[in-house]
C-alpha cells in the first residue's frame, strides 16, 4: 500500500512512503533517502552560551542560550541516520573543554527525537547536574483529536502534580480542592508523560507543588485543535547571570 508521508522527515524525502502487510503485520518502507529529525532545546538555568558538538568533530550548534531550541520549535534539522554522541562545550568554537558527553543514542532513518539540556552546570551550582534527556517525537496528527506531550524540564522544582480543565471551570485557589484528578500526578524532574489524547477545545493548566495546593504555574485559555501535535516543558527561569529565585518557574 502506498501512503502519505505525514512527517517532516519522510516528506524531506519522498511525499509517500509504503507498507507491506504480511501474515506477520506490517513493514514500513521508507524512501532510502530518509533522514533523523533532531532538535536541541537549551534549558540548563546557569549554563552561559555554548556550543554542541556531535561525534566529537561535527559542530552541530554553533551558540546557544537558554531558552533557544535549534532548528527551530517547529522544525527538525535532518541528519543522516545512525549513532550519535553530542559535547556540550563553552562557546569558543573548540571540543577540548567538553562539560557533558551524552550517552550514544541511535537516531533512525525517519524518527525524529528533542534533546534538552536540564540540570546545573556550574561546579557550586546545587543538584540536579547538567545532563541531556532525550524524548522520541511521534508527529503524525490525528483529524479527531489533539496529541499533546508534557516534561518537566525545570531542575529547581521537584515533583509536581499537573491539572488540565476547560477553561474557566476553575481557578489556582480551588483547582487542587475542587477540580479534577491531577493529569500528572506526583510528576517528577525529567518526567516525560508521552502522549496524551485531548479533545478541541480550551483548557486551563495548573501545576502543583506534589501533595500540595501551591500552584506554581498558571496556564489560561490554551486552545487546542483537532489535529495539533504538542509539546510542554515547564522550565525554570534564567541563572546565567546569577542565581534567582528557584522557586519561580515559568
Amino acid at each position: 500500500a502506498a501512503l502519505n508521508s505525514t512527517t517532516q522527515s519522510e516528506l524531506d524525502a519522498s511525499p509517500i512512503k509504503t507498507v507491506a502487510y504480511t501474515d506477520d503485520g506490517a513493514v514500513e518502507l521508507l524512501d532510502e533517502a530518509t533522514k533523523a529529525g533532531a532538535k536541541v532545546v537549551h534549558l540548563s538555568p546557569d549554563a552561559a552560551e555554548v556550543e554542541v558538538f556531535a561525534n566529537d568533530t561535527v559542530e552541530l550548534i554553533p551558540a546557544f542560550s537558554y531558552g533557544d531550541s535549534v532548528a527551530a520549535v517547529d522544525a527538525y534539522a535532518l541528519v543522516g541516520a545512525g549513532e550519535y554522541f553530542f559535547d556540550v562545550s563553552p562557546n569558543n568554537d573548540a571540543n577540548d573543554d567538553s562539560v557533558y558527553t551524552s550517552p550514544t543514542v541511535t537516531l533512525g532513518a525517519g524518527t525524529e527525537s528533542t534533546a534538552i539540556a536540564v540540570g546545573y552546570v556550574g561546579p557550586v551550582s546545587p543538584q540536579p547536574a547538567f545532563e541531556l534527556i532525550f524524548s522520541g517525537d511521534e508527529n503524525r496528527a490525528y483529524a479527531t483529536h489533539a496529541r499533546v506531550k508534557v516534561i518537566h524540564g525545570a531542575a529547581a522544582v521537584g515533583n509536581v502534580d499537573v491539572y488540565v480543565a476547560p477553561a474557566g471551570d476553575f481557578n489556582s485557589a480551588n483547582i487542587v480542592t475542587s477540580g479534577p484528578d491531577p493529569l500528572l500526578p506526583d510528576f517528577a524532574f525529567k518526567g516525560d508523560s508521552g502522549y496524551v489524547g485531548l479533545t478541541a477545545g480550551s483548557y486551563d493548566i495548573f501545576v502543583a507543588e506534589a501533595g500540595t495546593d501551591t500552584v506554581a504555574i498558571t496556564a489560561t485559555g490554551v486552545a487546542v485543535a483537532a489535529g495539533n501535535v504538542l509539546t510542554v516543558i515547564a522550565r525554570g527561569p534564567d541563572e546565567s547571570v546569577g542565581p534567582t529565585d528557584r522557586k519561580s518557574v515559568v
